[in-house]
């Protein structure tokens, strides 16, 4: 991955673990917790699904943060936070591609990039309803698209005429 790509997961961390640190609570020992789906801090950020992976591993490799409980459909999950990644100087953040590497099967580079890509694919591919046929329902749209637009143009010409 680029030194970009390495920036933007950096980014990325940062934004997930302050939003998990904002929906945290402290419970009696002092230890900060947070619980819920973090698929769902990942769709409040607007971060693609592709990037759990990594993100996740990251962070957990900064000891930004430990995994209590994994989450399941009917299951929260839960970790612990236990420092911040702004803390954490430039030069001891770790190269994303020993992350993903480790997270990916030994994938480093473009092969990671392609395996992450695939995985975005795979996301969105889930959210297609089965038994749609996309190619027409992409050939309806651009039709709705025309129309709309020929309509646009007469009121535009009918507004001129009117002046």
């Amino acid at each position: 991955m680029t030194n970009e790509s390495n920036l933007k997961i950096r980014g990325y961390a940062i934004a997930v673990h302050a939003q998990m640190t904002k929906e945290a609570k402290t419970n009696k020992d002092g230890i900060i917790e947070w619980s819920g789906s973090v698929a769902e801090i990942f769709r409040q950020l607007k971060l693609s699904q592709g990037y759990y992976t990594p993100i996740m591993k990251l962070l957990e490799h900064m000891d930004c943060l430990r995994q209590e409980v994994k989450g399941t459909k009917n299951v929260k999950s839960v970790y612990v936070l236990l420092r911040s990644p702004n803390v954490i100087p430039e030069q001891e953040w770790p190269s994303i591609n020993s992350i993903v590497k480790s997270s990916r099967r030994g994938l480093t580079g473009e092969a990671a990039g392609y395996k992450l890509l695939e995985q975005e694919i795979r996301n969105l591919t889930e959210r297609i309803p089965a038994g749609l046929d996309l190619g027409l329902a992409l050939t309806e749209l651009q039709q709705q698209i025309d129309d709309l637009s020929q309509r646009v143009q007469v009121l535009e010409i009918n507004a001129k005429d009117s002046n």
